[in-house]
Order: structure tokens, then C-alpha cells, then sequence
């Protein structure tokens, strides 16, 4: 019997000792699921920024000003920005192929070459276009980026400017010989033929004359390139036309006949120098 208080001693000890190592179980289990909700939490967190990284990349694609696509290896495209849809005519946010075969040449060559091409292609849809077209192989090989610009007016401008110097090469050339050819016979005639030498004289004057003027018009047409705005000036046109017709008149031939029908009272907004080059070069 005097067993009995030491048997339910031992009994309570394994008792607590069971109950301290539930209670260590039980403390380790919350441990793993407040370390797994920790992982859980910082994966939400990148997730979210990884999303927000990804929409702010979209909108970026989307405001651009030039066309951007990513063909796949196929050449299929897997992204469109809503420029290059607006160059190519495509509706569809990720269509099937893109329109233009001029456009997959040039992206297969630069795939094959596996080095960046660019070009000027045309096209004819959805309008007549000239385009800029950049095409860059992707690290991996997996496909490649496609960056498209409209240079229609920056070419036309171009050709503008071309035959505009073209022209006013040829135009300053006609003055000068007959400038040199008129101051030749100028120098002859003064003192064997008086009345030639007025005559020669008064054709120096006139080609002189034109000369500046062509000179004026070069001027005039490099301050009008350089104009940052266009002027606004409210300007009337009828005289404007008017007093260049005069000074046409005065600086062609007696024999020449000079018919004009000018409306009056027409108002332009622009600039007088400007809207006068305009009507000389009519």
C-alpha cells in the first residue's frame, strides 16, 4: 500500500510530460503555419508588384507614338500596340498574321540573319504610307521586336526640298549668265553705241533684279522652315496679289501681256512675306 503515492507520482510526472511535449507539438505546427503564411503573404506581394510592373509596361506600349509589335518565331504576332495597329489597319489586338508581306520579309530576314534590319517599306492599306520599320532578333531566339514609324511627310518634305533646290539651282544659274553676258556687251558698247549701252543697261537692272528676288525666296522659304508655329496674322490676300502682280509687270518684257482676275476682299490667316512668295512662285 505504501507503493500507491509513488506509483501516482510517477503517473502525474508522465502525465505532464506528455502534456509538455503536445504543448511543443502544438507550438511547432503554429510555427510552420505562421512561416507558411509569411511565404504565403511575401508571394501575394510579389505577385501584385509583378502585375502592376507588368500594366504599367502595357500602358507604356500603348502611349508610344511609334508602332511595336513582337512577332513569335513563326512570326506570329504575340503583341500589338494600338499604334501599329493603327499603321497596319489591324483590328484585332493579336491577330492572326500581320497585312503586310513587305513588313514579314524583312522581319524573317533579320529572324534568319539573326542581326537587326531596317527599311523604308510602302504600303498601300489602310492608305498609302511610307514606313520606317526596325526589326530586332530577341536574346533567346524566341521571336522579335518590330518598331514602325510613318515618314510619309518627313519623305515628301524631303523630295520637296530636293526639287526646290534643283529648281532654284537652275533658276539662279539663267540670271547669272545672262548678268555676265549683259555686263560683257555693257563694256563694249559704252563708248561705240551709247543708245545700246541704255539698252543693256537697263537688262542688267532687270536680271539683277530678278536675281534678288530668287534670293528672297530662299530666304523666305529657310525662315518658314524654321517657324516653330505657324503665324496666325489675319492678312488680305487680294492685296497681297495685287502688289506681287505689280512687281511682275515691272519686271517682264513691253511685249509681254500680263491678265489678272483678282477677287476683293479675301482674308487669310498667315503671313504677308510668306503668302507673297506663295503667289510669285503661282
Amino acid at each position: 500500500m505504501n507503493d500507491l503515492p509513488a506509483l501516482a507520482l510517477v503517473v502525474a510526472f508522465a502525465a505532464l510530460a506528455l502534456a509538455f511535449v503536445s504543448i511543443r507539438r502544438a507550438a511547432g505546427s503554429r510555427a510552420t503555419l505562421d512561416a507558411g503564411a509569411a511565404a504565403a503573404e511575401g508571394l501575394r506581394t510579389e505577385l501584385a508588384a509583378l502585375e502592376r510592373e507588368t500594366m504599367r509596361s502595357k500602358e507604356i506600349l500603348e502611349r508610344m507614338a511609334e508602332g511595336v509589335l513582337v512577332l513569335d518565331e513563326q512570326l506570329r504576332p504575340a503583341t500589338t500596340n494600338s499604334a501599329a495597329r493603327d499603321l497596319l489597319g489591324i483590328r484585332d489586338a493579336q491577330p492572326a498574321r500581320l497585312p503586310s508581306d513587305e513588313i514579314l520579309s524583312l522581319a524573317r530576314s533579320a529572324l534568319t540573319e539573326d542581326k537587326s534590319k531596317a527599311d523604308i517599306v510602302n504600303v498601300w492599306f489602310p492608305g498609302r504610307m511610307s514606313l520606317w520599320v526596325r526589326a530586332a532578333p530577341l536574346e533567346d531566339g524566341g521571336g522579335l521586336v518590330v518598331v514602325i514609324q510613318d515618314v510619309t511627310e518627313e519623305l515628301k518634305i524631303q523630295r520637296v526640298r530636293r526639287d526646290f533646290v534643283a529648281h532654284a539651282s537652275h533658276e539662279l544659274k539663267t540670271p547669272v549668265t545672262a548678268l555676265q553676258t549683259l555686263a560683257e556687251a555693257l563694256r563694249r558698247a559704252v563708248h561705240d553705241d551709247p543708245q545700246a549701252a541704255e539698252r543693256f543697261s537697263r537688262k542688267l537692272v532687270a536680271e539683277a533684279g530678278r536675281l534678288g528676288r530668287l534670293i528672297e525666296d530662299l530666304l523666305d522659304l529657310s525662315k518658314l522652315e524654321e517657324t516653330a508655329t505657324p503665324p496666325d496674322n489675319p492678312v488680305e490676300l487680294s492685296e497681297v496679289a495685287e502688289r506681287e502682280v505689280t512687281r511682275l509687270r515691272g519686271a517682264t518684257e513691253p511685249a509681254t501681256k500680263l491678265v489678272t482676275t483678282i477677287s476683293k476682299g479675301v482674308w487669310v490667316k498667315g503671313d504677308e512675306g510668306q503668302l507673297g512668295l506663295v503667289v510669285r512662285n503661282l
